[in-house]
């Protein structure tokens, strides 16, 4: 088991790890805009980290699927329920990955 395997993190050690994540990306996108993409089921947690970004953002919601497409569970395959057009744009990207049961 490593260190972080089961570790538990304080609510404000996370919402300071969050703030600071906003503004860095803040400072990373220099003003200009910002495709945010979240899938829906994390929406929530996404909206944390937008309230500390100061930077003009478009949102996108969108479905996810993830599946398998290897018999042995190591490879995996993502789509999304909708196409925003993001070709040529800054895109911020909100998943959340878990470990297969």
């Amino acid at each position: 088991m490593n260190a972080r395997e089961g570790a538990t993190y304080s609510a404000a050690r996370i919402a300071a790890r969050v703030a600071a994540l906003g503004k860095e990306i803040s400072r990373e996108c220099g003003g200009r805009r910002l495709d945010v993409t979240v899938t829906l089921d994390r929406g929530f947690v996404a909206a944390d980290l937008l309230r500390h970004m100061d930077a003009p953002m478009v949102c996108h919601c969108v479905r996810e699927e993830v599946r398998d497409v290897d018999d042995q569970g190591r490879a995996r395959e993502v789509s999304f329920g909708s196409h925003p057009e993001l070709k040529g744009r800054e895109v911020l990207l909100w998943m959340q990955c878990s470990k297969a049961a």
